[in-house]
């Protein structure tokens, strides 16, 4: 077998599927050295973890760190485009050492430590990545009728976990259990799933394979075709086949599978920026930052190549769940604690969003429902409250529509709006903007020389800051401690935000509903926060209040026509992050709202 711990640049080249439990925030590696490799012509290079949390690479390209680290699952093949040409041609050596052990989960896949590496390339490489799905011509790997036999397609029973952890401290005694080992005409491969095995299987065919065989888990596999004819050298279990079978024939009698020419949009990973590292650079130790929040991570899968990431706080009682919009889960980092002595709570973090990986589609509201659904069976959680703040609201809406045995109740934090309706529809348009008032005070610009600098203004402009470990799922980390570009992709932003727009239909919930909303305090003393010049600017102002206060009051009326039981709460002065504004309000309602 070939070991789980090396990443080796041959065509059988490692990666993993679903991610375990890692404890608080994905961290940075305390220190860590990039330089030109010392590596003789023609040596061959690769990647490796090391013992205490470390991880080393020798003669290796950017390019070929960029496909390890980027990887979204088991055997991922990622195809690199663009940048500069010596980023596949100029070859470094890479140590970099964390404060921790690595993490993997059950099939022995490091996520923790190849995000770690992702963020030390975009750190000394000062690398940007474009994700861009292509059009492209691929073999679907499909599954024959669910009773049709799968003789050399079994579960899989290795602990690939502990494997991997052993090999990362040098213990080579074991004979390795996990992962492919491709022979002359035969494929045999331990712990993989099927997008693992769709991978592995792309070498020897003239197009891409993807898994579409809706097939969870890992699987023993022992497949024997003519084109699968791999480069050795081989070990001493050498098991070649002499088998003339073709690929598209032996694999439905031996897997139960079959490949279908189709085509897919394949994410592409488009470099726009890389620069080669600065030698004064190499030996800066770079700061470890740890989200204090007393959380733990995992990343869930919810489709073969996408995982999300889900935060556990612990606790008694119900599970509560927490959903956000285009934020991520560490919003919560700072209220989710508190309510951990009445409520087990979670909170999930959106793909596209954070931490979660980031696919050019599945958006919408439907998928939203599903991915969360998909979060609850993986914890096995069986019934919840779920929690939606803004656009997350559309998520409940749709689980309660879709799955409401599945949940105890709905608290949508000023999430249960009508995204198609505007204020014209209720009859109260909005005034023009350029004829409104300027504020007494405006705010001051940003300060993002540090992400606590920035946290100081916030407070000082709003009386609420952000907890710092969101800033940092939003913001990128700049060498020197600064804060660097948005991480949010404007293209899912507005996915999520604008293109999965659907009208609420709450007359699905079954459930008991708590909607907590923000509201504008009295007109005349919104004013007073306002440079009022002449009639006009005053006239716009209060058609904004009341254009607003309109708005609010029919999404409620729609809510209690379908929920006449629903529980309508409404907090003056409060922010849209109300949870951050005003968290003893929206803690006293959770604990008063008792399913």
């Amino acid at each position: 077998m070939v070991p789980r711990v090396w990443f080796c640049w041959v065509p059988a080249v490692l990666a993993f599927a679903l991610v375990g439990a890692v404890s608080a925030q994905t961290p940075r590696f305390v220190s860590a050295t990039i330089r030109p490799s010392t590596a003789a012509v023609g040596e061959r290079g690769g990647s490796t973890l090391g013992p205490g949390g470390s991880f080393v690479g020798k003669n290796v390209t950017l390019k070929q760190l960029i496909e390890n680290a980027f990887r979204r699952f088991g055997f991922d093949r990622r195809e690199v485009a663009g940048g500069p040409d010596w980023i596949a041609t100029d070859r470094f050596d890479l140590s970099a050492q964390a404060d921790r052990d690595h993490v993997v989960d059950p099939t022995g896949f490091p996520a923790e430590t190849l995000r770690m590496v992702q963020r030390l390339l975009e750190d000394r490489f000062q690398l940007r990545i474009r994700r861009e799905p292509r059009e492209r011509p691929v073999y679907a790997l499909v599954a024959v009728p669910s009773n049709a036999p799968r003789p050399r397609l079994t579960p899989s029973a290795a602990d690939c976990a502990s494997e991997t952890l052993a090999q990362s401290r040098g213990d080579r005694a074991a004979r390795p259990q996990c992962g492919p080992s491709p022979y002359p005409g035969r494929l045999v491969a331990r712990s993989v799933t099927m997008a693992d095995l769709a991978s592995l299987l792309t070498p020897y065919l003239d197009r891409p394979v993807i898994d579409r065989s809706g097939i969870r888990g890992a699987f023993d596999v022992d497949l024997e075709a003519v084109e699968i004819q791999p480069k050795g050298p081989f070990g001493p279990s050498y098991r070649p086949s002499d088998t003339k079978a073709s690929l598209f024939t032996a694999i439905v009698p031996q897997l139960g599978m079959r490949l279908e020419k189709t085509t897919a949009p394949i994410e592409i990973l488009v470099v726009e920026h890389a620069e080669k590292p600065r030698a004064e650079k190499q030996d800066e130790a770079q700061p470890a930052w740890r989200d204090p929040s007393p959380h733990q991570t995992r990343f869930v899968q919810v489709e073969p190549s996408v995982r999300v990431e889900v935060l556990d706080w612990g606790g008694s009682g119900p599970p509560l769940v927490l959903l956000a919009c285009y934020i991520s889960a560490h919003t919560y980092d700072e209220i989710a604690p508190k309510l951990t002595n009445q409520f087990h709570v979670y909170g999930i973090t959106r793909r596209g969003i954070g931490a979660s990986d980031k696919p050019a589609t599945g958006y919408a509201v439907q998928q939203s429902a599903n991915d969360a659904i998909e979060v609850l069976n993986a914890l096995n959680v069986q019934k919840s409250i779920l929690v939606g703040h803004s656009c997350a609201g559309q998520i409940l809406t749709m689980v309660a529509a879709r799955h409401s045995d599945r949940l105890l109740g709905l608290v949508y934090l000023d999430g249960a709006s009508d995204p198609t309706m505007t204020a014209a529809d209720v009859g109260s348009p909005m005034p023009d903007p350029t004829t409104l008032p300027s504020a007494i005070k405006p705010r001051s610009a940003p300060d993002h020389t540090s992400f606590e600098a920035l946290r100081v203004s916030q407070r000082r402009d709003r009386g609420w800051a952000f907890p710092e470990a969101e800033l940092r799922q939003q913001f990128a980390t700049n060498p020197d401690g600064s804060m660097g570009e948005s991480l949010l992709s404007p293209t899912i932003r507005r996915a999520i935000t604008v293109d999965a727009r659907v009208k609420p239909d709450y007359s699905h919930i079954r459930v008991p509903v708590l909607a907590i909303y923000q509201k504008d305090p009295p007109f005349e003393q919104v004013r007073a926060n306002f440079l009022i010049r002449n009639e006009q600017e005053l006239a716009a102002l209060r058609q904004e209040h009341a254009a607003t206060r309109a708005l609010y009051v029919r999404w409620q009326r729609d809510l209690l026509a379908a929920v006449p039981t629903a529980r309508i709460v409404e907090l003056e002065g409060a922010s849209l992050y109300m949870f951050l504004s005003n968290e003893a309000d929206v803690i006293r309602e959770l604990r008063a709202f008792t399913p």
